[in-house]
C-alpha cells in the first residue's frame, strides 16, 4: 500500500511539476511501515532525489507510530527535503541534521507506555496514534 503510493507521489512527476531550481519539502503520513520498508525499499527505489528525514537524521529515533501485535516501530511520517538542501547542496537554504527529531514532548502524546497516544474521543484524551517528525532549515552561509 504504501510503496504504491512512494512511487507515485515521489516518482520523477512531483519535482518535475515545479519550476527549475525551486527548493522542495514534502512531508506527511506515508504509510510505509517497518516491514513493507524490508521487504519492497520503497524509499530506496523511488525517493532517490530526496533526503528522508529519518535516515538522514534523527538517528536515535525509534519510529513515529508503533503496532503492538508485532511489537514494531514504523515510519509512517517523514519529511522529504529535495537534495538542493543538503549541507553540500547547492540552495541558499540547508537542513540542519542535527535538528530532525520525532515530536513526543506533550504529555498528551504520550500515555505511560511510551507510543503514541490514539485519539480517545470518549475520554477526550490522546492526539494521534502516531507522532509528527520536526526539522529545522537556516540559511546558507556564504562561502
Amino acid at each position: 500500500r504504501g510503496a504504491i503510493a512512494a512511487r507515485a507521489l515521489l516518482g520523477p512527476g512531483l519535482r518535475a511539476a515545479l519550476p527549475a531550481g525551486r527548493m522542495a519539502l514534502a512531508a506527511g503520513d506515508f504509510n510505509i511501515t517497518h516491514d513493507e520498508d524490508l521487504l519492497h525499499a520503497p524509499l530506496e527505489r523511488h525517493a532517490r532525489s530526496w533526503l528522508v528525514s529519518h535516515k538522514f537524521g534523527c538517528g536515535d529515533c525509534r519510529g513515529t507510530a508503533f503496532y503492538e501485535p508485532k511489537e514494531q516501530w514504523s515510519f509512517l511520517d517523514m519529511i522529504l527535503v529535495g537534495r538542493e538542501l543538503h549541507p553540500a547542496g547547492s540552495a541558499s537554504w540547508v537542513v540542519l541534521r542535527d535538528s530532525v527529531r520525532v515530536v513526543t514532548a506533550r504529555p498528551a502524546q504520550n500515555p505511560r507506555d511510551g507510543t503514541p497516544a490514539r485519539f480517545e474521543p470518549n475520554h477526550l484524551a490522546g492526539v494521534s496514534d502516531h507522532w509528527p517528525v520536526q526539522l529545522e532549515l537556516a540559511k546558507r552561509r556564504p562561502p
